[in-house]
């Protein structure tokens, strides 16, 4: 799981990782910049108009200063500005059809691909009709032009986003322009049909009362006669409530007909006047929506779009910044990413949490490799040079603080595990070759004489001999020497140049048996002999994962310290030796990492893992 400490330790010791990443993520920004084609961005203001449609007859001539705009209403309008009407005449007002942004002059990418993929599969492509160059331009309208609503007000705002900036400024300017002259449109068209609906009306209203008047007529003169001639009981009496409908001077018959001559004379009078009515009030209605169908709306363009001084996208600086943001958010994230999957060990971390061991320091790089050897003696002693090139850190010019406190460790946790006045045998275990053994196990050694013991080490390495090779060994016989013939140790063994003896892995050439010489009872005789003489015993132990070549000496040593080389030894080799040989795991009291930058502050404060006291 991580943890904040682990994020904050990956970043610091990985931060070249986070910073490469940083820069390549601020470079792609720069390059996105460079390449994509700046946009402009114009913007119109305009008041739209709130009033849906003109006054209908019975609000004609009325004012109402108290009316409440629905929010709805301004809505509905944002919605008219958004319609295909008005792109099909900003496009066809402005010939977009024929501009290669807004219809592009043959198949986009991916009809492109889709093309292609066609082809190789061998399809036949669709013979459908060719698209619409309006209708190709209406869609790029839509993607190009953005309306919406300015806050709470009645107010739209109209950005048209273009790569050239004098046609963003036409485009929001046409769009403003065809919804005010949209909105006169609509409002004759109303105002037309309102005028229309009412003649029809007045028309019918006509019809009904000449019907009427005619019914009346028809009645008279069938039921009515001139003077004389009239049969008793007519008088000559004009009928009262007659009209222009009845001629004077004409006289009803009594009774029944009277009734249906009144009724009829109701009808007709009530018909003409209803048209009458009527007709004076369509010509007010008239007048007044004639009055407001003029060319007048209420929509009008508050803020004229003027072309833009400065491009719209890209953003160089928010793209920047933002790259930069990203890089570092990346460039982190690949740094932790890198430390949860690389499994060198490179960080006292690794040893303390995952490999449950002491991290007990590290030995410094050193500038100059040892070279390969062929003869008993180094190249460098044979051509005159020093008597060694093992780089000695404990004292003269490359002496080491980081690797005093490192070695320190090392002999005080050994010393921990011993009883008082014992000789301990402490092997120096690596997973493989070229860890550093022979170096760490020469220093170990220095330092003890430094401070005041008597150390034997025994280059047990047979197959390379490395410390053999290394010192300057005049001894009488060697480890593969004792197991082939009777030798005492001091028959065996060489003094240094740094105080320490030297039992030297062979004279010649390395053995053909190695196993046999490192099983042998003649090793654990000489073993016996130097715990006896000397106070500490230091064995140079071959790779664990080499060979069968160390199990015999594990199990003649008390202590052991184990050896990796920083940024090659992996996790898993350390893990594959603790599972072959648990008894390394059993008897280590520490890891010191070889050719590490590390220094002594970097060493982990945790409870050392102290050996149990020999018995």
């Amino acid at each position: 799981m991580l943890s904040v400490s682990f994020i904050v330790g990956a970043l610091r010791r990985r931060w070249p990782t986070m910073l490469v990443v940083g820069l390549l993520c601020l470079a792609g920004a720069a390059v996105y910049i460079l390449v994509v084609k700046p946009t402009f961005t114009a913007t119109s203001m305009l008041l739209i108009d709130t009033k849906m449609q003109p006054p209908q007859p019975a609000q004609a001539g009325q004012a109402n200063p108290d009316v409440v705009i629905d929010p709805g209403v301004i809505e509905s309008q944002i919605e008219i500005l958004r319609a295909n009407a008005i792109a099909f005449d900003v496009v066809d007002r402005l010939e977009l059809a024929k501009d290669p942004e807004f219809v592009p002059p043959g198949p986009g990418f991916m009809a492109r691909v889709v093309g292609t993929a066609r082809d190789l599969l061998g399809l036949k492509a669709d013979g459908g009709p060719q698209p619409d160059p309006r209708r190709t331009a209406v869609s790029s309208f839509a993607e190009k032009v953005r309306i919406a609503r300015s806050g709470r007000s009645f107010i739209a705002e109209i950005s048209a986003t273009t790569l050239e900036p004098e046609k963003s400024a036409r485009v929001a300017n046409a769009v403003a322009e065809s919804y005010i002259q949209d909105q006169l449109d609509n409002r004759m068209e109303a105002s037309q049909r309102t005028i229309e609906w009412m003649q029809r009306r007045l028309s019918e209203v006509k019809a009904h009362a000449d019907a009427a008047e005619r019914e009346l007529r028809e009645f008279r003169a069938g039921h009515l006669c001139p003077g004389p001639q009239c049969p008793a009981g007519v008088t000559v009496d004009a009928p009262p409530g007659a009209t222009a409908a009845g001629a004077p001077g004409q006289v009803s018959a009594a009774g029944g007909i009277d009734t249906r001559e009144q009724a009829l004379v109701r009808a007709a009078t009530a018909a003409r006047s209803t048209y009458e009515a009527l007709e004076n009030r369509v010509g007010r209605v008239s007048a007044f929506m004639q009055q407001e169908a003029l060319p007048v709306t209420e929509a009008r363009v508050v803020n004229t779009a003027l072309p833009p001084s400065s491009k719209s996208a890209p953003k160089s600086g928010v793209l920047l910044l933002l790259g930069l943001i990203g890089g570092l958010v990346a460039g982190a994230a690949t740094a932790c990413l890198r430390e949860i999957s690389d499994r060198r060990l490179r960080w006292p971390t690794q040893i303390t949490r995952t490999l449950n061991q002491n991290y007990l320091g590290a030995l410094p790089p050193i500038a100059g490799r040892r070279a390969s050897f062929t003869g008993k003696r180094s190249i460098l002693s044979r051509l005159g040079g020093p008597a060694t090139n093992l780089p000695m850190l404990t004292s003269g010019p490359g002496k080491s603080s980081a690797a005093m406190d490192a070695l320190s460790s090392a002999k005080f946790l050994v010393d921990q595990g011993q009883e008082r006045g014992r000789c301990p045998i402490v092997g120096i275990v690596s997973a493989g070759e070229g860890e550093g053994k022979s170096t760490l196990t020469a220093n170990f050694a220095a330092l003890a004489v430094q401070m005041g013991a008597r150390v034997l080490v025994i280059d047990a390495d047979l197959r390379t001999g490395g410390l053999t090779r290394s010192l300057r060994c005049e001894a009488g016989g060697s480890l593969a020497d004792a197991s082939f013939e009777p030798l005492q140790l001091s028959d065996c063994t060489a003094a240094t140049d740094y105080g320490f003896d030297l039992l030297p892995a062979f004279s010649e050439a390395p053995p053909e048996h190695a196993l046999g010489v490192l099983a042998s009872q003649q090793l654990r005789d000489l073993l016996a002999e130097a715990v006896g003489t000397y106070d500490y015993v230091l064995i140079d132990i071959p790779g664990v994962l080499n060979g069968m070549e160390a199990r015999p000496l594990l199990k003649e040593i008390d202590a052991c310290v184990i050896t990796a080389t920083a940024g090659r030894t992996t996790i898993d080799d350390l893990q594959r030796v603790f599972s072959s040989c648990p008894v390394v795991e059993e008897l280590a009291v520490g890891v010191i990492l070889n050719r590490s930058k590390l220094s002594a502050r970097h060493v982990i404060v945790r409870m050392p893992r102290l050996l149990k006291v020999a018995a």
